[in-house]
């Protein structure tokens, strides 16, 4: 009922909607009384041995075995692809200082969450927010910069929670700075980074966003659009965003 209330999608709602009904339910009962078959059938061979001892048996036995691991495996799998539905997904973003990591945030979320400045190092501690996109939550988390030469202690405490956070991130946004970056040809993001190379889960999502292309002229534009793995933007005209 918790999850029916607490519905924010479509997919969330009919989902609360088949459990109420009990979907759910009748599974777990299911498994409950095929587990208690086998039981039966093994407290019978325990009692009777010899005489009970008959192919038809193993054969049966087995089968209701199978189908029980089956049963089970389904399950799991079912609730694998279903607990992002309830926890959400999270997205992170990453990047040096200064590269408009916190102007994307705000841009995704649609609203002035975090607060942006052409000063390097705005960005201390984790800032993070809900968003539901094509009717999945997703969390999105905006960090401080990547700054790892910075002497700052406060700068220092920020990267440091950027890098606890990337253990949990689903999908992550690696930005760059055109009018910086864009003769780099290898957007690697372990081999940029190296002191993160160990942060990340083996199945997180990578994508690499080169921002500010509105500081690019049409020919250099060209020129770094070649590369078909990276995503140009800019956020402040919208361009590659909207």
């Amino acid at each position: 009922i918790y999850n029916l209330v607490d519905a924010q999608n479509f997919i969330e709602l009919s989902t609360a909607l088949t459990n109420l009904d009990g979907h759910f339910s009748k599974k777990i009962k299911f498994i409950y009384s095929e587990f208690y078959r086998l039981y039966t059938y093994l407290e019978a061979e325990v009692n009777f041995g010899e005489s009970f001892r008959t192919d038809y048996f193993f054969n049966l036995f087995n089968y209701l075995l199978k189908d029980l691991i089956y049963v089970l495996n389904k399950i799991l799998i079912e609730t694998y692809f279903a607990l992002p539905l309830y926890t959400g997904n999270t997205i992170i973003i990453i990047g040096k200082p200064n590269v408009g990591k916190s102007s994307l945030f705000n841009l995704l979320l649609k609203k002035e969450r975090s607060i942006v400045s052409p000063i390097p190092g705005t960005t201390r501690d984790l800032l993070s927010e809900q968003l539901i996109i094509f009717n999945q939550k997703m969390t999105i988390i905006d960090t401080a910069g990547l700054n790892f030469f910075s002497t700052d202690f406060i700068e220092l405490e920020g990267i440091k929670k950027a890098k606890s956070a990337l253990k949990d991130a689903h999908i992550v946004l690696f930005l760059l700075d055109a009018s910086v970056d864009f003769t780099c040809s290898n957007y690697d993001i372990k081999n940029l980074f190296p002191e993160i190379s160990t942060s990340f889960r083996s199945n997180t999502r990578f994508f690499y966003i080169v921002n500010k292309i509105d500081l690019l002229s049409n020919a250099e534009k060209n020129k770094l659009k070649k590369n078909k793995d990276v995503i140009y933007i800019s956020t402040k005209t919208g361009e590659g965003v909207r």
